[in-house]
């Protein structure tokens, strides 16, 4: 496989319209996630995951036409759980922001991390090729502005702003930018490249250090 694929991973065929059929969709995904847990990506074949969901192979290759495609559903349910996730956290996390500037920073950063290398987990050599399709960030972000809350740049900028007093001087607009970018360069970089690394305490500290020492007057 080509590493970051810039074309989109395969779609269904067709998606269900009764419940029966719906009942076979889903028994498809949920069979392949449970093969991709309990014994790895490399046991992912249309085969046994027609085995394991207790259909036949024409069943799902009515619906899917490879296994990417059903790989690509658990990726997209796996962004949306995760989601669901933060949005259940944001009130403690807004406290946390008011109270300590570097504990949120920790926060922001097992956050961006562990949701790219939960993503890996599931499935190497998928990942690989079609992480840019599955941008978590972009997902919270568009959500999250939907119900009428500030953006994800909006919102790092006002967190700078309750820490004013602890920052460099200069203009937090792009004080805000550049921590940022620094953020998102280096987990992007890393995701890319050695996604394994996500899961690294020293690579999580590392970028801790960087975006402390950049923002906080020493």
């Amino acid at each position: 496989m080509d590493q970051n694929s810039s074309m989109p991973p395969p779609q269904p065929r067709k998606r269900p319209t009764q419940s029966r059929s719906r009942l076979v969709f889903d028994s498809i995904q949920q069979a392949c996630l449970q093969i991709l847990v309990e014994e790895g990506a490399d046991a992912v074949t249309t085969n046994r995951i027609a085995e394991v969901a207790g259909i036949n192979i024409a069943s799902l290759y009515q619906y899917f036409p490879n296994k990417e495609a059903i790989i690509a559903l658990i990726f997209k349910e796996y962004v949306r759980n995760y989601a669901d996730t933060v949005f259940d956290q944001l009130e403690p996390f807004r406290r946390q922001a008011e109270d300590s500037l570097e504990e949120t920073l920790e926060t922001i950063i097992a956050m961006r991390t562990d949701s790219v290398y939960g993503l890996y987990q599931l499935n190497p050599p998928f990942f690989k090729e079609y992480c840019r399709h599955f941008d978590i960030l972009m997902y919270i972000n568009e959500h999250t502005q939907r119900l009428g809350n500030p953006s994800w740049e909006e919102w790092f900028e006002q967190f700078m702003q309750l820490h004013r007093h602890r920052l460099r001087s200069g203009d937090l607009t792009t004080l805000s930018f550049v921590a940022r970018s620094m953020l998102d360069g280096c987990i992007q970089t890393v995701m890319y490249s050695t996604p394994e690394k996500l899961s690294d305490d020293a690579f999580r500290k590392e970028l801790y250090y960087a975006l402390r020492n950049y923002l906080v007057t020493q």
